[in-house]
């Protein structure tokens, strides 16, 4: 099964999404962050998951097409990466900052979530 060979524009969208989603990541698994501003990440970032699919599903129902679909699909899904692993990395750390009694109930409760 072959797959056809996308643009270079195609390619480099996704390129420079990537490195976006990279930059984005890093800062917010590195960056000095108050409790709450962690808080914030942690809390606020998953909200936008319904905004984004929202603009983008109003964006393909104004001109719907299969090469309009494959750009909103790049938008949709570099921008959900951003928004969830710029909430997951605060997160991590938070928890490796808890009291070790802690740390063991918040990795139970992701385990049993996931």
């Amino acid at each position: 099964m072959t797959f056809p060979a996308l643009p270079l524009r195609e390619n480099l969208i996704k390129l420079i999404g990537f490195a976006l989603t990279l930059l984005c990541w890093y800062w917010a698994g590195n960056a000095r962050q108050s409790f709450l501003e962690r808080l914030l990440l942690i809390g606020a970032l998953p909200s936008l998951q319904f905004p984004i699919v929202l603009i983008g599903r109003r964006l393909l129902d104004a001109q719907p097409s299969t090469q309009r679909a494959q750009q909103i699909n790049i938008f949709v899904h570099y921008s959900m990466m951003i928004v969830l692993g710029c909430s997951l990395f605060p997160a991590i750390r938070l928890i490796q900052h808890q009291v070790p009694e802690e740390r063991t109930t918040l990795l139970h409760l992701i385990r049993i979530t996931c």
